[in-house]
């Protein structure tokens, strides 16, 4: 059985592909997004820019749900992007980043468009 950081088993062999990162997502106002979670200096921090590698899982917990829903985007207020996407983005999404992803998606808020990022895919 593997443990990942965030608590979670995985009772299979060992899979590098399977790795990944889970982040908390709170937010200021209807303004911005704050993460918590692995890579984020001081605590928290607003609306960073995401570095995710092809092949790998991420997890990101919406604990502001109805009021945020949070959607990975082609483009910042682009279509939905939905390859490798499972949930819900007034709660968890979980985003495993296919192969032939494009190298630029967007992470923004489905109400207030002033939320969100860029992810560079990597």
């Amino acid at each position: 059985t593997v443990v990942y950081p965030d608590g979670t088993e995985q009772s299979t062999a060992y899979n590098p592909n399977s790795i990944g990162l889970t982040w908390t997502i709170s937010a200021s106002g209807s303004s911005d997004y704050v993460f918590s979670g692995p890579g984020i200096h001081a605590g928290n921090t607003n609306d960073p820019v995401l570095y995710l590698y092809r092949g790998f899982t991420y997890t990101f917990v919406n604990t502001v749900h109805g009021s945020h829903p949070l959607e990975i985007r082609v483009s910042n207020g682009g279509a939905a992007y939905a390859s490798g996407v499972s949930g819900t983005g007034t709660d968890t999404i979980t985003f495993t980043v296919p192969m032939d992803a494009p190298s630029t998606l967007y992470y923004q808020c489905e109400v207030h468009s002033v939320m969100g990022n860029v992810i560079n895919i990597v």
